[in-house]
């Protein structure tokens, strides 16, 4: 049995299934990203762009990151997962998953915000 997943509420979804995502892949578009193919236990892996792959790397992988030199990463709902990475493609994929019909929107969140605050684009 697949246990429930995280929940976050979105300002403009609702209640959704939290994400994380680089700053970088959220306030920009048609970045390269990187992320683990989704699953039904992980439908949302965490993405970041290029840049924040080369401080990876650089690394030795997210754990051996130093926090103060971090990538900023940030919560979204699932919904504002797969319309920001949607941003990103070069062409639209044939097999999109369905729940990435809502309409595009541009994201931010206040570093103080409990909950996450989308604005329409």
């Amino acid at each position: 049995m697949v246990e429930p997943l995280n929940q976050v509420e979105c300002a403009t979804h609702g209640r959704g299934t939290q994400a994380f995502l680089c700053q970088h892949l959220i306030e920009e578009s048609s970045l390269e990203f990187h992320r683990d193919d989704p699953t039904v236990e992980n439908p949302y892996p965490d993405a970041w762009c290029r840049a924040c792959e080369k401080v990876r790397r650089r690394a030795g992988g997210w754990d051996r990151l130093d926090p103060t030199r971090a990538p900023p990463i940030r919560l979204v709902c699932g919904h504002c997962y797969d319309n920001i990475l949607l941003r990103h493609l070069s062409a639209p994929p044939v097999d999109l998953p369905s729940r990435a019909s809502c309409m595009m929107r541009q994201c931010s969140w206040p570093a103080d915000a409990p909950a996450i605050a989308c604005a329409p684009s």
